[in-house]
């Protein structure tokens, strides 16, 4: 079998499994496959000859981990045709990217699963959760200031603004991402599955929060506005999206609102009740090189210690093995080693502790990690202290 890039004249068999794969119900077509063209994923296919078996795709995205920014793989649309499954091919063409990835000197992987359990064994683990709120705009009456500023309808000119908005609102976690001119163009303004709004909340000429959305309409009378993306400079500002909301009033039924996980809402509207909120789990991610991933990343200045990790990865073997990992002055260094483990950790849950998702001592209750020893735990709490994370964008 044979791990490369789609060729041209493939294009179209690498959409039509895709089609098949993800949405059997809509059959392709010549427009459906013009309109839906990547512009920014690299396609992989993995053949036997000249023969299809399997597809995959990745991004090459920069997201932030622990107050950097880093490069990241984004997988997606990987699948097999009915004729082709179950012979293991999916497991083969995830190992083959990790491959790749590694020779980019890619250290972590990222993707939104169909099936957790299914990513999970291949050393993905869950590392972001979402809010999903969703309330009539009357619940919102009470919950905003008096009216300040003014919102307008945003466009791509608004971009250096945009981008400058987004990057401050992010940098409070992990997994924030720095979108890309393409990515704003395509996936926000206009992408091809949606008709999307981009509105600003501008006072004094600068644009301190700003909202994407788009409008489901579920009967004649029935509307319901979908914002999935939201960024805002201060309590302030978000308080004015809260108003912006309110003046559909008399449009729409209901509001979708979706943010990092944060139950506050509740407390900003006199009745509660009035606001039905879900928390939802989102991507996964992984170390895609451990010696690298873990070595070129910042720690607590206040950590120090040297450990010994015995890390199992089902489909990276450079990464099957004992590790050396030592951390001190805010800076770690993690080399293979052949001495007794103190640690026994999978993949997926030190990816997990990696971006801060999970803390030592959870990854030890929850069964991803083992050991006898005390302060060896303590090394790895004080060197993946919890943070917040959240990768809102889909892909």
């Amino acid at each position: 079998m044979d791990y490369r890039p789609i060729p041209e004249a493939d294009e179209r068999a690498f959409f039509d499994i895709g089609q098949y794969a993800f949405s059997p119900e809509d059959h392709p077509t010549d427009d459906s496959f013009e309109e839906r063209k990547p512009y920014d994923r690299k396609n992989r296919g993995l053949y036997d000859g000249d023969d299809l078996l399997a597809i995959g795709g990745w991004h090459d995205f920069t997201l932030s981990v622990r107050g950097e920014w880093v490069r990241v793989g984004g997988v997606s649309s990987v699948a097999t045709p009915p004729e082709h499954r179950r012979k293991g091919y999916v497991q083969q063409m995830l190992a083959d990217m990790l491959a790749e990835f590694r020779d980019e000197s890619i250290d972590y992987s990222a993707l939104w699963p169909f099936e957790y359990e299914f990513y999970r064994k291949y050393g993905w683990g869950t590392c972001s959760k979402r809010t999903k709120w969703e309330f009539a705009p009357e619940a919102l009456a009470d919950a905003f200031p008096e009216a300040s500023g003014t919102f307008r309808k945003l466009s791509t000119d608004d971009l250096p603004a945009l981008r400058d908005l987004h990057e401050q609102f992010a940098a409070g976690w992990n997994l924030a991402m720095r979108r890309s001119d393409t990515w704003w163009e395509h996936r926000i303004f206009d992408p091809t599955w949606a008709d999307t709004y981009v509105y600003g909340w501008e006072r004094d000429g600068d644009l301190r929060a700003a909202v994407v959305y788009t409008v489901e309409k579920a009967g004649d009378y029935e509307r319901t506005l979908k914002a999935w993306d939201v960024a805002y400079r201060d309590d302030a500002a978000f308080t004015q999206l809260l108003r912006f909301f309110y003046h559909h009033l008399s449009q729409m039924k209901q509001i979708e609102l979706h943010t990092a996980v944060d139950t506050s809402l509740f407390d900003r509207v006199t009745d509660p009740r009035a606001l039905d909120c879900e928390v939802l789990t989102g991507p996964m991610f992984r170390l895609t090189a451990v010696e690298t991933g873990l070595s070129g990343l910042p720690y607590p200045e206040d950590a120090t210690g040297s450990i010994v990790l015995d890390v199992s990865d089902p489909i990276a073997p450079w990464n099957d093995g004992r590790f050396a990992f030592t951390v001190e002055n805010g800076q770690a260094a993690c080399t293979q080693s052949a001495a007794e483990a103190d640690v026994s950790v999978d993949i997926a849950t030190l990816s997990q502790l990696t971006v801060g998702y999970l803390t030592a001592d959870q990854a030890r209750r929850y069964g991803g990690l083992t050991t006898d020893s005390d302060a060896a735990l303590a090394v790895l709490s004080d060197a993946f202290p919890r943070a917040q994370t959240y990768l809102r964008e889909h892909f």
